[in-house]
């Protein structure tokens, strides 16, 4: 939509990274996600996705932002 690309590979702290499906996903999904890395299989979605919605007002995705509890170990807050 933007028609541009973002380079995030210098950006820090990651410390967890998942593309997840639900159970009853579509078969179609599972495929352009197969054997794909977290980037990758997050790229081949969100482009199908944007090649299927054909308003140029439309809403693709929210932004989600969750607060972890710094108590917790990065491997409890990932569980």
């Amino acid at each position: 939509r933007e028609a541009r690309t973002i380079d995030y590979t210098r950006k820090q702290g990651l410390v967890h990274e998942e593309f997840l499906l639900p159970a009853d996903a579509p078969k179609w999904v599972r495929a352009i996600v197969a054997d794909r890395s977290v980037a990758g299989a997050s790229e081949a979605f969100w482009n199908k996705v944007e090649a299927f919605e054909k308003r140029s007002d439309a809403q693709l995705a929210r932004d989600l932002t969750i607060a972890l509890p710094l108590e917790l170990t990065h491997e409890q807050n990932i569980a």
